[in-house]
């Protein structure tokens, strides 16, 4: 990877962290205002570890540049209205603007999107710890829409 490449991964990843970061703090404001519902309280953690895993993966790049490839365009531009969907979901959640279905709806829609559910489209890479993390985040993307699901139908609003 060249400097060019790795100017814009780096600002890639950093996004990438903060955009999870906004997914925890989004989950975290519906832990507050559901606290009954324990789903919130377990997936703002691993949203928070998502935010870590991030800053590590881009360690791992900026130590070993050629050991990484992007494997498409990376948008920033998507990254920057994700964080910013996010934070409009955390304020309505706090502000009760939001119901608890919509909240369901909401973390469904950012769980299966590109963004928090193909991590493994973003680089390429031989190392095997890349591998791992990134096959963790998307594991548990997974686990999280599978929750969501369960509790989207529990309320009737899928089947």
């Amino acid at each position: 990877m060249d400097a060019k490449e790795l100017a814009g991964v780096s600002a890639y990843l950093k996004l990438v962290s903060e955009a999870e970061k906004a997914v925890a703090e989004f989950y975290e404001a519906c832990a507050k205002t559901w606290p009954e519902d324990g789903l919130w309280a377990e997936l703002a953690p691993q949203e928070r570890e998502h935010s870590r895993i991030a800053l590590e993966l881009l360690a791992m790049v900026e130590k070993a540049p050629e050991k990484f490839k992007p494997l498409r365009p990376l948008n920033i531009k998507a990254l920057e209205i994700f964080i910013a969907v996010a934070a409009d979901y955390k304020q309505k959640t706090s502000a009760m603007a939001f119901k608890k279905v919509n909240a369901l709806a909401a973390a469904r829609d950012i769980e299966r999107s590109i963004i928090e559910s193909r991590y493994d489209q973003t680089l390429s890479s031989p190392d095997p710890l890349y591998g791992t993390l990134v096959t963790k985040m998307i594991s548990e993307t997974a686990s999280h829409m599978e929750k969501i699901n369960r509790s989207l139908a529990a309320l009737g609003a899928v089947r």
